[in-house]
């Protein structure tokens, strides 16, 4: 399981090619589909799709595709053509994934596909290939393990090749963009209780590029987030350049536990915040991002928007994205880390193959012969589907590196279908909205995108929202805020109508508290436009003059409240949320980590402690600000906190941790913007912090981190000054050698780090009870 899928007959290594012709340092937006199901999944197979995943790369670029047998033989009919052309006001996407049910793939691979497969006569397979309905017990694999069948390992190995030979077939720089992908399809139980029933916890699973694990890591052999994530830790590295996100979708169904944190360790939301970045707010099995709104003045209305009545009881609203997102603003007001630092995506979640087959009025369903006439769509479940939505990236070219940078920051966001392009930025200065290069001016300036964090600037935060629409004019943004309040989460809507295009509104928060941590994203509205339903409607009358209104009463009411079905919808946006989180750590890069240890000829005399970081090449959330004098991170004493500071050092996946503090009277501040401090006898000898630079030596007895217990992995290390954000490195044993390994600079008494690492995506969190990080005894017993 360790070893790696590349595929090299694909992949050519060439040399650093120029950019995309559409190549914009301020970004473009991108729309594709990252979840969608082909013939390889095992239910749309028995849904008689037949759409397979180069057949739904071409669908996304526009191409017609025969959806599948286009018939239900068990309801006696026959086959007939189900061509469908994508068509989703504005054309093609400009990027996709097929993420195919791994539980299942070598079952539906070796039944359906491959005629060489060790069962492909079977019982079963040969039922399964006639739309018999065969019994699951009698299926040959389960994940990759031999179930009924033999073989299923290997089968389970060629059914991923040929998913990712499609993906790699289809990716084609600066045109359109694939990722390797699958679902991961957890779900708890039944538990006979229809609340306790609804836990569905599934995720999709991708990948930068073509490296891959060589089989997918399934819900059968990984049953629990953690343990995912354990594994795509262990087999996803830095060495063999795999990486991966993992994305939740259809929290609504999850019975409120899809931000449920009990039991997690601080390696395992470590992991969490490398892996969970993002998550699917919206697709054909409604919406998930909230169950009520408050508005500004305090009224509470109903989430209106594609909510499945069946999944809106009290229970399922912790599992909605809005109250997650404010459960990890929670956690860091007591703990001061948040793994629920999420952004937005949005998708069809499609078992046609017909990824980002969005469009209301030709929607043709999603299941396959399941829901392919009006009548049928009409009369299963017309409340609770859809035709899902589609995710937005701001990325400076339409490539997988350029695209994955963007997913991994959160610069995203989800669309119920139309293209409609949403800028959404914190600012400081100026007039935004007259700025006619905008976003120029804003970035010029420091401001913060959707999925950033933003620093305090010294007064209340000020927000702005550029729109372009798409085939429909826009109605209204909706500022939503979410805060910490005296300990309990609050959250409000503002609402600002939008004027004639270009669409921007400027907005600053009149109740901002620089001491409460808070987020902020924008909901952008369409004026009214008809639902997938009243479209179907007219269909049925039309084909059914005379007993349209027996088979389908619901087509003669407008009143969705009363089961009515000719109704209007308000399409809309969502952007990755803004953070405001007081104290959360700066991540920055390290340009050097050294320790030494006396461990061995117990000698703790001989610890050495070395640690430096240069940030001035580094974004500006990655870069060292000296606190200015007589501020809360001024460490002499004279800083508003008392002054002072602390280094710590830390291994996040054992806990094993030591602290120093250097006292403020032994720092001095120099000419300039810096700060320096020494402390001949103490364990952090010399410290000096300038612009962009950090230098820190130490050790000697006094200095408590051993490396009696190889191998350590990475080391992180903090350094805050006063009470100010600390600086944070999280930093790798350095390979070296043929073939690279870390043995020679990892083990007893040595750790040397990886030179000039980049910042980490989070900082990590360590077992401790201090209550600034995750108390690891307390982990088991701490509610969601």
């Amino acid at each position: 399981m360790r070893l790696l899928l590349t595929l090299l007959a694909l992949t050519v290594a060439t040399a650093a090619r120029a950019s995309c012709p559409d190549h914009a340092p301020l970004k473009n937006a991108y729309f594709g589909d990252l979840h969608n199901h082909t013939s390889y999944s095992l239910d749309a197979y028995n849904f008689g799709t037949r759409t397979d995943p180069a057949m739904s790369y071409a669908f996304a670029r526009g191409a017609a595709v025969d959806v599948g047998l286009g018939y239900d033989a068990t309801k006696g009919e026959v086959p007939g053509p189900l061509g469908i052309t994508i068509d989703f006001n504005g054309g093609r996407l400009d990027f996709g994934a097929v993420t195919d049910h791994s539980e299942w793939l070598a079952t539906d691979y070796g039944c359906t596909v491959d005629s060489g497969s060790p069962f492909y006569a079977a019982s079963y397979c040969t039922r399964l290939r006639n739309l018999r309905n065969p019994p699951i017990a009698q299926r040959p694999c389960l994940g990759f393990k031999d179930l009924t069948g033999s073989g299923c390992r290997a089968e389970q190995t060629t059914a991923w090749g040929a998913e990712n030979a499609a993906t790699e077939s289809a990716n084609d720089p600066c045109t359109f963009t694939t990722f390797h992908a699958y679902e991961w399809t957890f779900a708890l139980s039944p538990q006979g209780d229809p609340q306790q029933d609804k836990q569905t916890l599934h995720k999709n699973v991708l990948f930068r590029n073509a490296n891959v694990p060589a089989v997918p890591l399934d819900a059968l052999d990984y049953p629990t987030s953690p343990t995912l994530w354990a594994a795509l830790a262990e087999q996803c590295t830095a060495a063999n350049g795999c990486e991966a996100l993992t994305i939740p979708h259809n929290m609504n169904q999850s019975n409120g536990l899809a931000f449920a944190l009990g039991g997690y360790t601080a390696p395992d939301l470590n992991r969490m915040m490398k892996f969970q970045r993002l998550a699917e707010i919206h697709q054909h099995k409604a919406s998930s991002e909230c169950l009520t709104d408050t508005a500004d003045t305090g009224a509470v209305t109903a989430c209106d928007f594609e909510v499945n009545p069946q999944y809106a009881l009290p229970g399922d609203t912790a599992g909605y994205a809005r109250p997650g997102l404010e459960s990890g603003l929670t956690r860091f007001a007591t703990r001061g880390y948040d793994p629920l630092h999420f952004g937005f995506v949005g998708a069809t979640d499609n078992h046609d193959g017909t990824m980002g087959n969005v469009g209301e009025q030709s929607w043709p369903g999603f299941i396959g012969s399941q829901d392919n006439t009006p009548l049928r769509r009409l009369t299963r479940n017309p409340f609770k589907v859809n035709p899902g939505g589609i995710t937005g990236i701001w990325a400076e070219e339409n490539t997988r590196d350029a695209l994955w940078a963007a997913l991994v920051r959160r610069e995203t966001f989800a669309t119920s279908g139309p293209k409609i392009r949403v800028r959404f930025y914190e600012y400081i200065g100026g007039d935004p909205c007259a700025d006619p290069g905008f976003p120029a001016d804003v970035v010029s300036r420091g401001g913060v995108p959707m999925g950033g964090t933003m620093p305090y600037a010294g007064s209340a935060p000020s927000f702005v929202v550029y729109a372009l629409q798409d085939a429909t004019p826009l109605a209204a943004v909706d500022l939503v805020k979410a805060s910490i309040v005296a300990g309990n989460a609050v959250e409000s809507v503002h609402t600002i109508p939008f004027a004639a295009p270009p669409y921007c509104v400027t907005w600053t928060d009149p109740a901002f508290d620089p001491a409460a941590p808070a987020l902020y994203y924008a909901r952008v509205r369409e004026q009214p436009t008809w639902r997938w339903s009243h479209y179907d409607c007219v269909r049925m009358k039309a084909s059914n003059p005379t007993d349209w209104q027996t088979l389908v009463p619901g087509c003669a009411s407008n009143d969705p409240a009363t089961g009515g079905l000719d109704v209007t919808i308000q399409e809309r946006a969502w952007t990755s949320p803004i953070w405001y989180l007081p104290g959360q750590p700066v991540t920055v890069p390290a340009a050097a980590l050294k320790l030494r240890d006396g461990s061995a000829s117990r000698k703790p005399s001989k610890r050495r402690f070395f640690f430096e970081s240069f940030t001035k090449r580094n974004a500006g959330e990655h870069r060292i600000a000296v606190p200015a004098p007589g501020s809360i991170g001024d460490p002499t004493s004279g800083g508003a906190s008392g002054g002072g500071a602390t280094v710590t050092v830390y291994n996040a996946a054992t806990g094993e941790a030591f602290t120093a503090n250097l006292p403020a009277e032994k720092w001095k501040g120099g000419k300039g913007s810096r700060y320096s401090f020494r402390d001949p006898g103490g364990p952090i000898q010399r410290l000096s912090v300038a612009a962009d630079k950090l230098v820190v030596r130490g050790g000697r007895s006094g200095f408590g981190y051993t490396l009696d217990k190889p191998p350590q992995g990475t080391v992180s290390v903090q350094v805050r000054l006063g009470t100010a954000s600390p600086w944070c490195a999280d930093v790798p044993a350095k390979a070296s050698g043929k073939p690279p390994t870390t043995t020679k600079n990892d083990r007893v008494d040595r750790f040397l780090g990886q030179p000039n690492t980049a910042p980490p995506v989070e900082c990590p969190i360590y077992g401790s009870a201090s209550g600034a990080f995750l108390d690891t005894a307390q982990a088991a017993s701490d509610p969601p």
